[in-house]
């Protein structure tokens, strides 16, 4: 029968005390710095001894001793103690991230969408902890197959597979094809891929799907879009623009609060979807079903 079946299970409290009155050179010491009474310290001390019949701490005149069979008892009780310490870190730790949401959102369709939805997600769950990460479409996608994400908004992708991964629309946003109010082409309410064919155009880093895109529109008419340059930051592409050294093609959200900028239309793709994914994983967490269920109604309110 084992020590657990029979009901004499020391306790990690009693392997504190006696550690601490070792440490601490006396019973009176320990009781001080633990808050305790010193009969407590000592009851705790008596119950180790006699559970394993053996004498653990011995008195001298510089205070307390380890006996031959204390050594070997403090030696395992403060690896045990040490193990519990990091076992109850690395649970709260554990518990803490369940209560976060981790969002992922670009930099210009997903922080919009998220900022229009924010407050009502404050109003309804105050106490929800939402983190969020800013970056790239395909940088969002390898995060949240590799659960650093628990969901990600972003614009419909060109080729992207949804394996393992769930998603719901929440609303449609236009592409725009930018430039500055001294282009030719600013005047008008509607562009074709015909009239934008020989235009210089800037954009961003990893802009992967909207490349795709762009791709996809101008090889119907035998062409490539002329990147002339990606910048790692919006506010340098706009100022290429704002500039008319260049034009560029963005979601409405990322260039509307840019005066100065003219932002059209093309006919051929006037309107592209704004997804919530998330990994099947993380949906397992109460607080990222609240987040999805909230999210889902303020959208279609909003319709």
């Amino acid at each position: 029968m084992s020590a657990v079946e029979k009901g004499e299970v020391m306790t990690l409290l009693q392997l504190h005390y006696f550690c601490k009155a070792y440490e601490s050179g006396s019973v009176t010491k320990a009781a001080q710095e633990l808050f305790v009474t010193q009969p407590t310290i000592s009851s705790a001390i008596r119950e180790l001894e006699k559970e394993y019949d053996c004498l653990l701490l011995e008195r001298n005149g510089k205070g307390m001793v380890l006996s031959e069979m204390g050594k070997l008892f403090y030696q395992q009780a403060s690896l045990l103690l040490n193990y519990a310490e990091d076992f109850s870190r690395q649970m709260h730790e554990a518990a803490d991230q369940t209560r976060y949401v981790k969002l992922g959102l670009t930099r210009s369709v997903g922080s919009n969408v998220y900022a229009e939805f924010f407050a009502q997600c404050v109003f309804q769950y105050p106490e929800m902890n939402i983190v969020t990460r800013p970056g790239a479409s395909v940088v969002l996608f390898d995060e949240l197959r590799k659960q650093h994400l628990d969901l990600i908004i972003v614009p419909r992708q060109e080729e992207e597979d949804f394996e393992n991964l769930e998603f719901i629309e929440l609303k449609k946003t236009r592409m725009l094809f930018c430039m500055s109010r001294k282009h030719p082409l600013a005047g008008c309410t509607s562009l074709t891929v015909p009239m934008i064919l020989n235009e210089k155009m800037v954009s961003t880093i990893n802009d992967t799907n909207k490349t795709k895109v762009l791709n996809r529109l101008f090889a119907e008419y035998g062409a490539v879009p002329n990147i002339i340059e990606r910048y790692d930051q919006l506010n340098l592409a706009v100022n290429m623009i704002l500039n008319n050294v260049a034009t560029g093609f963005f979601p409405e959200e990322g260039v509307m609060r840019y005066n100065g900028i003219v932002g059209i239309p093309l006919e051929e793709e006037p309107e592209i979807e704004v997804l919530l994914v998330w990994n099947k994983e993380a949906k397992k967490k109460q607080e990222v079903r609240k987040f999805i269920k909230s999210i889902r109604e303020f959208y279609a309110e909003s319709e």
